[in-house]
């Protein structure tokens, strides 16, 4: 999911246009990036999540996620076969059962040919940004380790992707190459918290070996029901609108980033409790709860996603709207020219 963020912008430069840098990494055949997840509250940083991801265009993608140090999940997304989710926390693995219309890119778009279609989701307000500029730790002067003179920064406005006015996104690009080096976003995630989260360490075609894409299962861990994948549609989005309300004292995620911003929060809550099942509050406290949650959050985030490929100009309206508001939290314009929406009471509404 972290890859729908990256490619969400839209942005032009000097010398740098959204076509070529759309035609440099549609020819790139695979990629290696490390995420960074660190919740910022009161004062203290609080390291989430770090993951590493591979990619083949052929082949597949994988994922590692380690929080607190320690080894979380693993995903192994093949395009030909069955993707599996190893469970370090439990010991436990899992295959994850998509449904027949479903294809299995669209899980985490990791590889070049999915990413590039996310590349001008959102036109907004662009503003190129000098080293100097950045608010990403690593590219102040005196703080970076590697040679700046061919990166050219943009700043995204929080409006323009339907954030709250204290979130911001940095991008940078290797201007010789005309392909990512680095992303930087901050976004809050609840009162006096923020959520800031940093790609980086970006391979563009370089060799990797491909065992990097299999996974090396321990023998004594316990194999479990599959994530089951629901079809993308309202009824996963509501059941996750729920979930989070419930967690979050009847507030929803505040952007358009619907499944990035419930994975944060649900991670968050878990990594706040002990180990045991039972610790967490509800609907998290069993295996089953997790499983399910998961598999709509994935869902309803898809859907999200769908509509805005399909050009339906969904509005989203979280920030404004609590639970069991009268007023709209997610609308789109359907194929009729008719409005279908969702209010705040999870109701749902198709409007002349």
């Amino acid at each position: 999911m972290a890859a729908v963020l990256v490619f969400m912008v839209l942005f032009t430069g000097s010398g740098t246009s959204i076509a070529s840098v759309q035609r440099s990494i549609d020819r790139a055949h695979t990629i290696q990036f490390q995420s960074t997840l660190v919740l910022e509250r009161d004062g203290h940083v609080i390291e989430l999540s770090t993951a590493q991801s591979w990619a083949d265009r052929e082949l597949g993608a994988r994922l590692d996620v380690q929080a607190l140090g320690m080894p979380l999940a693993q995903f192994w997304l093949p395009y030909q076969g069955q993707p599996i989710l190893v469970d370090h926390t439990h010991r436990a693995v899992m295959p994850m059962a998509l449904p027949d219309t479903l294809n299995p890119r669209e899980l985490l778009r990791l590889d070049p040919a999915s990413l590039v279609r996310q590349i001008g989701r959102f036109a907004g307000d662009i503003q190129p940004i000098a080293v100097d500029e950045s608010t990403s730790p690593t590219l102040v002067p005196g703080n970076n380790h590697g040679d700046t003179d061919n990166l050219r920064g943009f700043r995204l406005s929080a409006a323009s992707m339907g954030l709250s006015d204290d979130s911001m996104l940095e991008l940078w690009v290797d201007i010789t190459t005309l392909r990512l080096t680095r992303v930087y976003a901050r976004v809050p995630s609840g009162k006096n918290e923020m959520v800031v989260w940093t790609l980086d360490q970006f391979k563009w075609d370089e060799p990797f070996d491909v065992g990097k894409l299999m996974l090396d299962i321990p023998t004594d861990y316990e194999r479990i029901d599959p994530l089951v994948i629901p079809m993308p549609g309202e009824q996963p989005l509501t059941r996750t609108l729920a979930r989070l309300a419930k967690l979050d004292n009847g507030r929803f995620p505040t952007t358009q980033m619907l499944a990035w911003e419930s994975l944060v929060k649900i991670l968050t809550v878990s990594l706040r409790s002990s180990s045991s099942w039972s610790s967490l509050p509800e609907p998290l406290n069993s295996e089953r709860g997790q499983r399910e949650a998961l598999g709509d959050v994935i869902a309803g985030g898809l859907f999200c996603l769908q509509l805005h490929d399909a050009g339906a100009k969904p509005e989203y309206f979280g920030k404004e709207v609590h639970f069991g508001d009268q007023q709209p939290l997610l609308r789109w314009q359907q194929r009729d020219g008719r409005t279908r929406q969702i209010n705040g009471k999870l109701e749902w509404q198709t409007l002349p």
